[in-house]
């Protein structure tokens, strides 16, 4: 049987005497890591603030805890987080100046994603001070280098009050632009306001969309403080460029084996998945009937999907 570019080409191979039924199924995404926040990473647990929303499925809501049928910080899904630590006080290289606590970031948390309507970035970050106004720049970027079209968020905090997202700007190659509408964008803080996260419509606000094979473009943030709220006080703290992997919007191949009559264990056959350039890709290598097998496919590539013979008294058909 044959799969290209992640259509279905064929029926599903049944075995006949005490019959055994070779099942195929495509499912979009990929499947939940098994990672959660890492230990020792603070992520607040404290209730979610009043006004919370769920923009494309992930909680926005000052906190790390998910409610039942939503993802946030501590989900599986999200896989490994915080995706970096910056380091604070004197353990913190990347810095402009030697700021107060108020402005040093620790932990930063970033996760995109895809539904039906829209690619969504879902970002947040720690800082060692829970009071202390403070200016926030979130650069949102197409590559390592700052290119047109690229955009910058602009946050600030005034005192022990919430944080506001100012102004949305876009890069024109010699500049920023002026402030443009914030649509699009959703943020909130944890009780504390020592947590801070927002989920940004990357189709609403750019016109990117998912696709498959996945796209690069806005797969690098950026993020700074500034000394107080006022958009030109002295810069403070940076952290490392990070690189976001995007979401794939390729189908998932999944091969499973069920046996039906008999005695014979699933685990009598083996599975095997290659495609007709003759690569055999990692997830679809031999593996145990018992356990299955599953992957994203390549667009544009076709998949021979084979079991071996088994034992005897199962026949193909």
């Amino acid at each position: 049987m044959r799969l290209r570019s992640g259509l279905y080409r064929g029926q599903g191979q049944r075995l006949f005497a005490a019959t055994a039924v070779l099942s195929i199924a495509l499912v979009m995404g990929a499947g939940p890591s098994v990672a959660t926040v890492a230990p020792g990473a603070f992520c607040p647990t404290t209730a979610a603030v009043s006004g919370a929303s769920a923009p494309g499925g992930f909680e926005i809501d000052g906190n790390c805890l998910p409610n039942a049928g939503g993802l946030d910080w501590s989900s599986p899904e999200v896989g490994i987080q915080p995706m970096a630590t910056d380091g604070t006080g004197s353990g913190d290289t990347t810095k402009f100046t030697s700021g107060a606590p108020k402005g040093d970031i620790e932990y930063v948390y970033a996760y995109a994603h895809g539904d039906s309507t829209a690619l969504w970035l879902d970002f947040a970050f720690t800082r060692a001070s829970e009071t202390g106004s403070v200016g926030y720049e979130l650069e949102l970027n197409q590559g390592p280098a700052r290119a047109v079209d690229d955009y910058l968020l602009n946050i600030s905090q005034s005192g022990n009050s919430d944080f506001t997202l100012n102004s949305v700007q876009r890069w024109n190659g010699l500049a920023w632009s002026s402030p443009t509408e914030t649509t699009g964008v959703v943020a909130a803080a944890s009780v504390a306001k020592d947590f801070f996260e927002v989920s940004l419509n990357l189709t609403s606000l750019t016109g990117v969309t998912t696709s498959c094979p996945p796209s690069t473009v806005f797969t690098t943030v950026n993020l700074r403080t500034r000394a107080s709220d006022s958009a030109n006080s002295a810069a403070s703290d940076f952290i490392s460029p990070i690189t976001i992997p995007p979401p794939n919007n390729c189908p998932t191949l999944t091969l499973d084996k069920n046996v039906v009559g008999g005695t014979a264990d699933a685990s009598a056959w083996t599975l095997t998945g290659n495609t007709t350039d003759g690569s055999v890709p990692a997830a679809f290598a031999t593996v145990s009937g018992k356990t299955g097998a599953a992957g994203p496919v390549v667009p544009g590539k076709a998949y021979n999907l084979s079991e071996s013979a088994g034992p005897d008294g199962y026949t193909g058909g």
